[in-house]
């Protein structure tokens, strides 16, 4: 009976102290009203059997929990595994919401976590669910966000995340957080790792241990000059040493904006085409690309000219079409990979793509936090819309109310779907006129919105 006892006992602290959490997220979709579809994603360490999940308990925010199965795994490459589970759940009203999930184990010997196999792994992430105007879909990954890089040379690697609803992103390090969502005693950010806010492009000029590093990083969408949803993303980041590191060429011809991001912009109807090549000198290399553009029947193409075991060639061509003009770019991650014996060294080109029209679009330049109440309870003074005429058939003229004047103000139009079909900001005149031009007879609400968080909405009827 001792014998059994003892081995029960190390058999619960292997699972007690067992490893595995390598990175992940908590994505979301709108599905109706106020249901939507949650999917936790955790990329974990395959060998890692006694801390295996195949259920999680995941926190909606509004005082309620499920505890998911799993929905599928799949092993990629070196060790790591990619798990989904996904469930759908109703809130009560709109609001804001933080999606959580925690698990027991982070991956082991984390270089920037002190005994990481005892920190508890946290995913969070933002829901903000409007009164009025279009439901938000959070960001998504093109690419598994475990990234592999060089000991001692410069490299560039990108989570490869995009929106499907063309909202502004802005990216963010941020710390990494262990039980309870709080921060990691002890927890930093490596000297000289670096975030790039537009694209999401992570570089290290200089990465000094050889091992692994836990980083965060935060992408905030924003929509009508104001938040409306965030996710963060939890990886690891390896640092290996080998013979040999790949080579990208090509690039000389691409173009570049003032900031020396890699930045084209396409025009309705043209076309773009890039050439890019990758290459090591002995070892076999992968050339992959990810990003909106390859989703959704957008039809973006990127092809193989020429290949070898230790050479690739491939052409990026797409041609937009009208649906794929809006202001905030389309994000592209090109991904060349060296495979030797026993690892693997990654290295990314971000690459962003504006789609433009003969039409001066007014685009979103500020992302300013969502404030609920304001949204929903403004006062009588700051809301009040004078509207004439209304119903109308040609032209309506809306005076804009005093509290709005204080600074710029934006104004969106949105049919009775909930979809955006006009949008004007940085305006600060006391009066705008609203044409009918093409919209179709019908309802439509006007919603104002100042950097304050002051809002205001009111409804307009179009008549044939």
């Amino acid at each position: 009976m001792k014998r059994i006892a003892i081995f029960f006992l190390l058999i619960s602290c292997c699972d007690l102290y067992a490893t595995h959490n390598m990175g992940g997220t908590i994505v979301y979709q709108h599905i109706t009203g106020l249901t939507y579809e949650a999917t936790i994603i955790t990329y974990t360490k395959a060998s890692s059997v006694p801390a295996d999940r195949d259920t999680l308990w995941l926190e909606w925010g509004d005082g309620t929990q499920t505890r998911i199965p799993r929905e599928s795994e799949e092993f990629i490459e070196y060790d790591i595994k990619r798990n989904t589970y996904r469930a759908i759940h109703t809130y009560p009203s709109p609001g804001h919401y933080v999606l959580s999930m925690e698990d027991p184990n982070r991956n082991a010997n984390i270089l920037n976590i002190p005994a990481s196999a005892n920190v508890p792994f946290h995913l969070a992430s933002a829901l903000y669910i409007p009164t009025f105007g279009a439901f938000n879909n959070s960001v998504a990954l093109g690419a598994a966000p475990i990234l592999f890089a060089e000991f001692g040379k410069p490299f560039r690697q990108n989570i490869a995340a995009f929106d499907q609803d063309g909202d502004l992103l802005a990216f963010e390090l941020v710390a990494v957080k262990g039980e309870n969502g709080q921060d990691i005693a002890g927890y930093s950010i490596p000297n000289g790792v670096t975030l790039d806010p537009i694209n999401g492009e992570l570089t290290w000029d200089n990465p000094s241990s050889i091992g692994s590093y836990t980083l965060a990083i935060r992408i905030t969408e924003c929509r009508n000059e104001e938040q409306v949803g965030s996710v963060i993303v939890d990886f690891q980041l390896n640092i290996t040493q080998t013979a040999t590191i790949g080579q990208f060429s090509g690039l000389t011809a691409w173009p570049q904006d003032s900031n020396n991001r890699y930045a084209d912009t396409v025009w309705l109807n043209d076309s773009i085409q890039l050439d890019l090549t990758y290459q090591a000198s002995t070892d076999s290399v992968a050339l992959n690309a990810y990003g909106e553009l390859f989703t959704g029947g957008n039809n973006g193409h990127f092809e193989t000219d020429s290949s070898s075991l230790t050479y690739l060639k491939k052409t990026f061509r797409w041609t937009p079409q009208p649906g794929h003009l809006r202001c905030t770019p389309y994000l592209i991650t090109f991904r060349g990979s060296v495979y030797t014996f026993n690892t693997v060294i990654h290295e990314d080109i971000s690459l962003m793509i504006f789609v433009r029209d003969s039409t001066a679009m007014p685009c979103d330049e500020n992302c300013d936090p969502p404030v609920i109440s304001s949204a929903i309870h403004p006062s009588p003074e700051q809301a009040h819309l004078c509207i004439s005429p209304n119903p109308f058939h040609a032209y309506t003229t809306i005076t804009i109310p005093k509290a709005f004047l204080q600074g710029r103000f934006a104004v969106s139009l949105f049919n009775i779907k909930g979809e955006r079909v006009r949008y004007l900001s940085g305006l600060n005149n006391s009066s705008i006129s609203i044409p009918k031009n093409d919209l179709p007879a019908g309802i439509y609400w006007i919603s104002l919105h100042h950097p304050s968080g002051l809002r205001t909405t009111d409804k307009l009827i179009i008549t044939d």
